[in-house]
Order: C-alpha cells, then structure tokens, then sequence
C-alpha cells in the first residue's frame, strides 16, 4: 500500500470517527445542546390525542354493526357511548393526554400497542360474534332454557327512544340516552316521586357545569325490567321525561334491530 492510499485511508477514518463517535450531545461547530427527545408539534399531539377516541368509535360501530345495526344508527350509538364516557371519566381522560404525550416520544412503542389494541379487539369481537352464533344454533334442552324478558323501543319522531316506567311505583316516562352515566329526572319530580333526600353534586353536561343532587331510590322499572336500590341524578333546570342513564342500562343487553333498539336479560320482574 502506497502512502497516499494510507493517508487517505487514515484521513477516511478520522472523519468517520468524527462523525458516528463524536459527543452526540452537542453538534460538530457549534455549542447547542442536541435535545434527547424529538421535538412534538402541536398537530402531532392533536393526532396522538384524537387517535384513542377515534378507535374506540370505530370499535363501538363495529360491535354494534356485528350486533345487527346498521351503519348510521352504529356510529351514532357509538358516538352517543364515547361522549357519555368522556364526561363520566374526565379523570381517566386526562391520563390518556398524558399518555398521549409520552408515546409520542416513543413512536415505536405507540405503534406496538396501538396495533395490539387493535388484533385483540378484533378477535374479541371475532369469538363473541361466532360464539354467540354457534350457541344460537344448538336447541338447549327444555330444563335448561332460561327465562329470558325482552322488549323493543321504537325510535319516536324526534329521533329519541321513549318508553314508559316508573321509580318509586310513580308513573314516568324515560328517554334511553346511552350517554348519560346516571339516570336522571327534572328537579319538579323529586317530590312527587317521594325522593326526600339528596347529596349535592355538581355535574358535568354538554351545555356545561350544572348543580344537582344525587338520591338512592327504592325501584326503577322500565317494561319488563326492574332495578332496586339504584342512584339517580335530580336535576333542577332539566325539563321533559327523565332519562334512562348506563347505571341502569348496563344491567341488560341493548341491540340495534333497524330503527328500535332491543332490551334483554335473564333478570326481569317475577310478576310478568
């Protein structure tokens, strides 16, 4: 080897010492500190933020399409679902902006669990949908049928699922509003439904912060439901029929059947 072929050999790695070895922390020529995270914007924090709720609404369209709704009345019952989320949980959706903020300085992580998040809930929707048609097609035999209490809300001319009940043995009418965490009635029926005392609580609504209270009634029934010992919201500025909130109608099975939604449940009143 000649000796310009080693100068030059020795000069190829001195520069390429200068460049993979040389302190990372500050740039070649210059006294700025190089930053250890990558910077975020302000558009990607948006994204990183909105991509969580964006899958919970695809995943909730979905279930439900799987469930025999159809598209439109899907989304809106999935849309309707998130937003009561959001205001029953401000706590926890606090926790996802922070979590929002930390994968975005870790993008591979992100990707890792967003797409695991995403094989699970498919096969979770896989194994419900054909187990419950594998289930559906094998006749049980007679002893062991359960006694099952269903009932179909159509959907009224104002868009809105109304049915008859009652709390307290009152008569009243309920707007189903998936949306709502607690059932709710107007302030003007506490009385007459014979709710004397009530904790004051503030609540967190689409048209802002309001002031409530919170009572335990004896029974709430709805068609061949009933519930006992459950927690309603009375609300003093609501006006119209009361509305039929998720602590009572996560104890049954709701399905969209066209433009009415379906109740049922093994656990129904005994005098039906």
């Amino acid at each position: 080897m000649s000796a310009d072929e080693r100068d030059w050999y020795r000069e190829r790695a001195a520069k390429t010492m200068r460049d993979h070895y040389y302190d990372p922390k500050v740039f070649r020529g210059s006294r700025e500190v190089r930053s250890e995270q990558p910077r975020i914007t302000f558009l990607q924090f948006i994204i990183a933020n909105s991509l969580p709720y964006a899958l919970l609404i695809v995943a909730g369209t979905v279930w439900q399409i799987a469930h025999g709704a159809t598209p439109h009345d899907a989304l809106l019952m999935a849309t309707q679902w998130l937003k009561g989320f959001v205001l029953s949980h401000p706590a926890l959706c606090l926790l996802m902006v922070a979590g929002a903020a930390f994968y975005m300085t870790k993008p591979r992580l992100a990707g890792m669990v967003y797409t695991w998040l995403g094989i699970g809930f498919l096969c979770f929707v896989a194994f419900d949908y054909f187990g419950n048609k594998r289930v559906s097609t094998a006749a049980p035999r007679a002893s062991e049928q359960p006694r099952v209490a269903t009932m179909s809300v159509p959907k009224n001319q104002r868009g809105h699922y109304e049915t008859p009940g009652s709390i307290n043995g009152q008569p009243v009418t309920f707007i189903v509003d998936t949306g709502a965490g607690l059932t709710s009635v107007p302030g003007s029926l506490a009385k007459p439904l014979g709710i004397t005392s009530c904790e004051p609580r503030q609540f967190s609504t689409a048209a802002g912060e309001v002031f409530g209270c919170v009572a335990t009634v004896a029974e709430v029934v709805f068609g061949s439901f009933r519930a006992h010992n459950v927690q309603v919201a009375v609300m003093p500025t609501m006006n119209g029929p009361a509305l039929l909130g998720m602590n009572i109608l996560g104890m049954v099975q709701i399905e969209q059947r066209g433009s009415a939604l379906l109740f049922s449940t093994t656990h129904f009143r005994e005098d039906d």
